[in-house]
């Protein structure tokens, strides 16, 4: 039997280690617990904290120009912060002041990086954020993170999707005024400033949506209940261990999805993922048979004798 000792239910100073009955097996949650010496105490938070999305730390720190970013500064103590910026590449406007909590939406306006800072009367060192601003390129699609799309063809079980706004360097920005205009097809939910609901009736669609700058973007998308054919990306066909990674495409357009079903003959399958599955114990004739959306490919793995 396996049990945890009560030092994983006090502060995180004490050590805190998990047992065997019989004491041969130890694992540490404490650095001075393996026999090294301890790195001492973790310096306290900033009382200032910054944060996104209603408490979500944002991946993303570039804002597209013309968009808006909502930014929560948080103070532990009982006081309200006093914020302020040192550029002109975004313009900040206070949205509310209360103590522990002060809302900021900041615009951007012109290519550049500045500095957001935050301060309170009790406390001499400042919070800062960086943040720069870019030139927004295009509005696209993702699927499961992937890179941004311009159209994307999905089944009906895919019920979100990412939407990405790219610079005109590649790289993402963020804008958290986007809306879906009144010109889009309806069936399109925006469920976080960066994810969309989809449509669950298959079927042609043209997502239209806008930001604060009032520019429009346009994305298509086609939800399918069917796929055309099941293509084999890579397939290691001459050897008794490998891979099969396969696409599916409807009307020649690739098909985003994860919902695969592997089966084999004549081989062991290890654990697939997504689109891929690995291989071994191949025989001569072995087969893999890749299932999607209704349809069916059969893949021969010709193993050596």
């Amino acid at each position: 039997m396996f049990q945890t000792s009560l030092g994983l239910l006090v502060a995180a100073s004490l050590t805190a280690c998990a047992v065997h009955d019989d004491g041969e097996f130890e694992f540490c949650f404490h650095p001075g617990c393996d026999g090294e010496e301890p790195v001492g105490p973790l310096p306290p938070p900033h009382p200032i904290s910054f944060e996104f999305d209603n408490g979500a730390q944002q991946s993303v720190n570039r804002l597209a120009i013309g968009g808006l970013l909502q930014l929560s500064v948080n103070s532990r103590p009982l006081q309200i912060a006093s914020v302020t910026t040192t550029t002109d590449a975004f313009a900040l406007e206070i949205t509310s002041s209360a103590p522990h909590s002060t809302t900021v939406e900041i615009t951007g306006t012109k290519v550049g990086t500045g500095i957001i800072t935050a301060t309170i009367p009790t406390f001499d060192t400042p919070n800062s954020l960086e943040l720069e601003v870019a030139e927004l390129s295009t509005i696209g699609v993702s699927f499961d993170s992937g890179p941004s799309l311009d159209r994307l063809v999905v089944l009906p079980e895919t019920t979100t999707v990412g939407l990405r706004l790219t610079a005109t360097d590649g790289e993402r920005v963020l804008d958290h005024s986007l809306a879906i205009d009144a010109s889009s097809d309806p069936g399109f939910t925006l469920t976080g400033w960066d994810a969309l609901g989809l449509p669950a009736t298959p079927g042609e669609y043209v997502l239209a949506v806008t930001r604060k700058a009032g520019d429009l973007h346009h994305v298509p998308i086609r939800v399918s209940d069917h796929v055309d054919a099941i293509v084999a990306d890579r397939v290691d066909t001459e050897t008794t261990f490998g891979d099969l990674c396969v696409h599916a495409e409807v009307e020649g357009e690739p098909v985003s999805t994860f919902a695969w079903k592997f089966t084999g003959t004549n081989l062991v399958l290890a654990d697939s993922l997504g689109r891929c599955v690995s291989f071994y114990d191949a025989v001569p004739g072995a087969t893999i048979t890749a299932e999607l959306a209704g349809s069916a490919a059969e893949f021969v793995i010709n193993a050596p004798l």
